[in-house]
């Protein structure tokens, strides 16, 4: 969300054609709705495929993905990690980048892909960082404004597929979720080389679905963190002191997408879908922020 409240997403759009192309979509207060191309090579085998992650002005977007090969007949890894940045106000691209980080591999049916992006976010600087898992093995990378690499990747702890979320504090520190035997946090302070914890959210194999840091990098807000009484829930975890504040019920089952916070950090937002007795019904929960 822009700071006037435009809301700026990626999408396959067809402007005055039938062929739909990767383009910035910007759509304003009043529902006036504009779109912008994605200039350049092509950045992606498809945005489907990519994760995103936006400047906090939402004026950049920064595309990563572990693209494929399927020239021999079968899919395979290229062992790399393509990252690119964009302009949301013109749809033209600032920088891209391939970066090898393994072998090529075949990627085998229900195994593990030898590259995997788990999350990818930009820092207050400008700087991109992405949250990946190689050959089972989770690290931070980082890249400054232009995509060049910065210091050495930061080893993480083992990031289960669709757990491992990023989110950046105002002064560069990165801020990673963990699932598994339960549901935690970590952080990685700019300039760090070690991963540090800062809370355990809660005991025992659990899920979360997103997590967004407060403007003042005071709280991280986890949703669809899974509860045992509770079903689906919203935590904020106080990231001076790791205590993690009494969970907030969305629904006993469902799923629930990225939260999203207000420019002033007061209003969060999280939208899911809930498993009624009969249905599926969608929503929108409007909290307030710690």
């Amino acid at each position: 969300m822009a700071p006037d409240d435009t809301a700026v997403l990626l999408a396959l759009a067809a402007p005055g054609s039938d062929n739909p192309v990767p383009s910035v979509v910007r759509v304003a207060p009043d529902g006036t709705e504009q779109v912008l191309p994605i200039t350049g090579p092509a950045p992606t085998d498809g945005l489907s495929s990519s994760d995103v992650g936006f400047s906090a002005d939402a004026s950049r977007a920064a595309l990563a993905l572990a693209p494929r090969d399927s020239s021999q007949g079968f899919p395979q890894s290229t062992g790399a990690l393509q990252l690119t940045l964009l302009d949301t106000t013109t749809g033209g691209q600032l920088a891209s980048v391939a970066v090898p980080l393994t072998e090529p591999a075949a990627i085998v049916p229900g195994q593990p892909d030898p590259v995997r992006v788990d999350d990818v976010a930009i820092a207050p600087d400008g700087g991109v960082l992405v949250a990946v898992t190689v050959a089972g093995a989770s690290q931070l990378l980082r890249y400054d404004a232009a995509l060049a690499p910065v210091g050495a990747p930061v080893e993480l702890p083992r990031l289960e597929e669709f757990g491992g979320f990023l989110g950046i504090g105002p002064d560069g520190t990165a801020y990673v979720t963990t699932t598994g035997s339960a549901v935690g946090l970590v952080r990685v302070p700019a300039g760090a080389t070690a991963a540090e914890t800062v809370a355990t959210v809660i005991e025992g194999p659990g899920g979360v679905t997103g997590m967004v840091v407060g403007p003042t990098g005071d709280y991280a807000y986890l949703a669809g963190v899974t509860d045992t009484d509770l079903g689906v829930t919203v935590r904020a975890v106080d990231l001076a002191t790791g205590e993690t504040t009494p969970a907030t019920q969305l629904c006993p089952e469902g799923i629930t997408g990225q939260p999203v916070l207000d420019p002033t950090g007061t209003t969060l937002l999280v939208s899911g879908t809930c498993n009624e007795p009969t249905t599926l019904e969608a929503f929108v929960w409007t909290l307030t922020a710690a």
